[in-house]
């Protein structure tokens, strides 16, 4: 595989960086005091993608949650308290319209808090009625620095685009490239990171050029990679191959993209850098073609970083969830987790899911002195995780087998 060595000397720092927090549902918690003897069912409900573009989040993050159902289950009775949780999972297969349709549906059936979605895209299209209705909405994915409002009920538990736009920029301009041709996904998360990027890498004194803007329910990305060989071809010739690379925000279609680009002697001479929706796909890896060109390209792509100081909290539950999906775990899976442990905390504070600013309030304390599998789980003003950090991967394959490889952080 090849890789410049120089790219590892580039020190990666810790950011402050916004986080969301994962959706969950919770009912009918009745008031709490010390002398309170609980004896009714806390409900949680859960908005993943289970088979859109972003499957291996949403996969990654019913298992976690699972897991995290029966820690809470474990700690309630070994207080002795009479409450009981359950998660009901819905499916939004990554479509801003089915989740609404899903968070509509259980909230009607009185579910208050809810664990994602995961995406921008899907978080936008809930926002809306979650405000109007007192629904808090607590997102593991969701990363677009314009759903960052003070005084809404979204909450994130990961970084927003603005900080990986900078790390990103960073890596980009310490490799030496000067031209990022972008390429991204039409929808609220994906041109956020296209926003950030092309701010902060032309404040380091770079240039972005147009690139190539896709919708979501493209299929046959032979225009749009036409296009984005004749401005590669065009920085080529003004600034030199080493100095020109393509930035990718996209999810699973970066399959597709791959594989169609793999025919370009253009695209196929540069470097290729993406976003945290492509990180750790197990449709990239287990498509070999694809891999190979993610290989050839020294592709390089960031994801919410876990903390090492809080390895002792993480490292068994990840190996669990490794266990069951075969693949390495992210921090963006994790913080589903520490989402529940605090939503349920917020819910035993309160007692009484249906006062809605009371929840919101509890929750927002209870995160800001929560020390979970993702660190603290301190939030900003607008309701994001303040603090994190970011890891770098890459694919690697051995003898026909590919997988993605930590690199940095």
């Amino acid at each position: 595989m090849k890789m410049k060595e120089r790219r590892w000397k580039t020190t990666f720092k810790i950011l402050t960086v916004t986080m969301i927090l994962l959706l969950v549902a919770c009912v009918g918690v009745p008031a709490y005091s010390e002398s309170t003897s609980y004896s009714k069912e806390v409900v949680f409900g859960a908005l993943l993608d289970l088979t859109g573009d972003w499957s291996s989040l949403g996969e990654s993050s019913q298992v976690v949650l699972n897991i995290a159902i029966k820690d809470i289950q474990s700690y309630l009775s070994r207080v002795q308290s009479g409450l009981r949780i359950k998660l009901i999972v819905e499916d939004t297969e990554g479509d801003p319209l089915v989740a609404v349709e899903k968070l509509k549906n259980l909230t009607e059936q009185g579910v208050r808090v809810f664990i994602g979605p995961q995406s921008s895209a899907e978080v936008k299209a809930v926002k809306e009625y979650a405000d109007k209705n007192g629904i808090l909405v607590i997102s593991q994915g969701s990363t677009a620095h314009s759903l960052a409002f003070p005084q809404d009920n979204v909450f994130r538990f990961c970084p927003d685009d603005v900080s990986e736009g900078q790390v990103m920029s960073t890596l980009m301009w310490e490799d030496g490239v000067r031209v990022v041709v972008p390429m991204w996904r039409d929808d609220a998360g994906n041109a956020g990171l296209y926003v950030a990027i092309k701010g902060s890498f032309e404040a380091l004194g770079g240039t972005v050029l147009d690139g190539v803007r896709y919708s979501p329910t493209t299929k046959d990305f032979s225009k749009k990679i036409a296009s984005l060989s004749s401005q590669v071809s065009e920085a080529i010739t003004q600034h030199g191959a080493n100095a020109t690379a393509v930035y990718l925000a996209a999810f699973g279609e970066v399959v597709q993209i791959f594989n169609q680009t793999s025919t370009s002697s253009h695209l196929s001479r540069i470097r290729w850098y993406g976003g945290n929706g492509i990180t750790l796909s197990s449709s990239l890896v287990n498509n070999p073609p694809a891999a190979q060109f993610a290989i050839k390209s020294d592709f390089i792509s960031p994801i919410f970083g876990l903390d090492k100081s809080a390895q002792d909290k993480w490292e068994p539950i990840s190996k669990q969830i490794s266990s069951k999906i075969g693949r390495d775990v992210d921090a963006f899976t994790l913080a589903a987790y520490d989402a529940l442990w605090v939503a349920t905390l917020a819910c035993l504070t309160v007692g009484d899911a249906n006062n809605s600013s009371a929840l919101r309030e509890a929750f927002i304390e209870t995160a800001n002195f929560y020390y979970g599998t993702t660190g603290w789980t301190v939030l900003n003003n607008a309701g994001d995780r303040k603090f994190a950090n970011y890891d770098f991967w890459m694919v690697q394959g051995d003898e026909g087998v590919f997988r993605w490889k930590h690199i940095a952080q």
